[in-house]
């Protein structure tokens, strides 16, 4: 009996080097693919985080605007990434000529200043109707409660850009904030 399980020992194989090779190179393959799949669903995460909260102070710039009867300008400075927001009163009654006055800071909720910095690789591109009366227009959106019931001076479309990822906020004529559901991917 001895003999027998001698021999069996003797015959039993392992691994050669090239199977383990081969095995440890498609793990490698396969984690390579997973970070980078894992990669791209982050970022479409924190691009869609970015764009609803974005859309969101939007919102509350048109409602606190048709709120309190006032105007609310929301300017976008796509090279340092920051949106400001500011709010005036009418003057002398000239309800629609007259945007001098747009000099209060209107704090959103949940920021300490109304000068919201968007994080690093987050980028805004707002593309809109110009809007007379105000300096650098192309950059801003105005809702104007008085003249046009807190409805925006013309529709206009803010990109919000992360890598090679994008979505819009599309503002319309009447009011309405939406963000795209589709995340655009840009391709060099």
């Amino acid at each position: 009996m001895q003999i027998n399980s001698m021999k069996n020992l003797n015959t039993a194989r392992g691994f050669t080097l090239i199977e383990l090779i081969l095995v440890i190179a498609i793990i490698g393959i396969t984690s390579v693919t997973a970070v980078v799949n894992f990669t791209d669903m982050y970022n479409k995460f924190k691009l869609s985080e970015q764009t609803e909260k974005i859309a969101t102070q939007i919102r509350y710039v048109r409602d606190y605007a048709s709120s309190r009867e006032n105007v609310c300008v929301i300017e976008i400075n796509s090279e340092d990434a920051t949106f400001v927001t500011t709010t005036g009163n009418y003057i002398d009654g000239d309800v629609c000529d007259k945007f001098d006055d747009l000099n209060s800071d209107l704090i959103l909720p949940g920021e300490l200043s109304s000068t919201i910095t968007i994080p690093y690789p987050v980028k805004l591109n707002y593309s809109g109707q110009v809007i007379e009366g105000l300096e650098e227009s192309a950059n801003k959106i105005l809702f104007d409660a008085e003249c046009a019931d807190g409805r925006p001076e013309g529709a206009g479309t803010m990109t919000v850009n992360l890598y090679d990822f994008s979505k819009n906020i599309i503002i319309y004529d009447n009011g309405k904030v939406t963000v795209e559901n589709k995340v655009t991917v840009e391709n060099d």
